[in-house]
């Protein structure tokens, strides 16, 4: 009785050794560069990046990018339409489309030729 006691002891205290670890862990994320729109969540992915076409209801409009390259560009050679804007999260996996953290440039496949 004994044996099976310091046998069921020992059990429990190696499995409190196996979890210990693991909960004492920080499982706290690296934030990722880019912003995310809020209104994609587990809820609503249904109705927003999973339609066909939701990224045209998203994507911001020429003026807005077309400023928004040119502030990105200060100093670069070419113009605003030799660079596509390019989202850090795409929109189409619910990047945020508006603000001016979450976009770099990159060379169009026009100037990279």
């Amino acid at each position: 009785m004994r044996m099976i006691r310091r046998t069921g002891l020992v059990a429990l205290l190696s499995a409190a050794w196996l979890v210990i670890p693991a909960h004492a862990q920080n499982h706290a994320r690296a934030p990722v560069p880019g912003d995310v729109d809020g209104r994609v969540t587990q809820a609503t992915i249904q109705r927003t990046i999973c339609q066909r076409g939701y990224t045209a209801t998203v994507r911001p409009p020429r003026a807005f990018t077309d400023g928004a390259k040119r502030r990105l560009l200060n100093g670069h050679p070419g113009s605003p339409t030799d660079y596509e804007l390019d989202h850090l999260i795409p929109l189409g996996l619910g990047g945020r489309s508006k603000t001016g953290t979450s976009s770099g440039c990159i060379g169009s496949s026009a100037q990279a030729g």
